[in-house]
């Protein structure tokens, strides 16, 4: 039971280094984390959410149509004007989408007190609606992101990796000599009854004359019989 429960937590950390992993490098390549069948992932960046959403916050966001959002709801999108130019801004809905003759547009505002609210915004550059946040993995994020926490990182990928390497490696190598076990077995098996053959043919009487010529024996034996009877 201890193994099993070994062996899912090793699983577990595994898959989730491996997560972190993809973050860290996506996010040192593209300058944004990853996408995942539709749900991408974010990093807040300011306190502009505070208390709802705190600054280095990993949070989960999915696809939806615009016409979907409703005011309250959480969205992330590109920011294009001012000093929200060419960052991933997340804030809260404050106006329902609305269709003009270019598009469908919206308008969303921080929460924190005394936020203004940000530029119109159009569909296009909504990038998804706020699923969750996913606690405690900030912390790790933001040392991960480090040098050296990717270094770390990397070491205890590899080390697990190299342990259930190790576990694969002896598993087959016991079921190797499983079977050459067996092979002895049978071997040993297979001597005795040769053995026991050996040792019923060495009892018979080597001087013992076969069947058929006891036969032929005794009928020449009765034909001499009757012959002397004849005379």
């Amino acid at each position: 039971m201890a193994k099993k429960i070994k062996k899912i937590l090793s699983g577990i950390l595994l898959v989730f280094l491996v997560f972190i992993v993809i973050m860290v490098v996506t996010e040192r390549v593209q300058g944004k984390l990853p996408n995942f069948f539709g749900y991408q992932v974010f990093r807040i960046s300011s306190g502009s959410m505070e208390p709802d959403l705190h600054m280095y916050d990993i949070i989960v966001c999915k696809k939806v149509p615009i016409t979907d959002l409703q005011v309250g709801d959480v969205i992330s999108y590109n920011g294009t004007e001012g000093d929200l130019a060419g960052k991933i801004i997340t804030h809260k809905v404050i106006e329902k989408p609305y269709k003009t003759a270019s598009g469908y547009f919206l308008q969303t505002k921080g929460i924190v007190s005394g936020a203004q609210p940000d530029p119109v915004i159009s569909g296009g550059q909504v990038l998804g609606r706020y699923i969750y946040k996913i606690p405690l993995i900030n912390y790790l994020f933001n040392f991960f992101i480090t040098p050296l926490g990717l270094i770390v990182c990397l070491l205890i990928i590899g080390l697990l990796f190299f342990n259930e390497l190790f576990i694969l490696i002896r598993k087959i190598k016991s079921a190797n000599e499983e079977e050459n076990i067996d092979d002895s077995k049978i071997s040993k098996d297979a001597k005795i009854l040769v053995n026991k053959d050996l040792k019923k043919k060495k009892r018979k009487n080597p001087f013992a004359k076969p069947k058929h010529l006891k036969k032929k024996s005794k009928s020449k034996h009765k034909k001499s019989k009757k012959s002397k009877h004849i005379k």
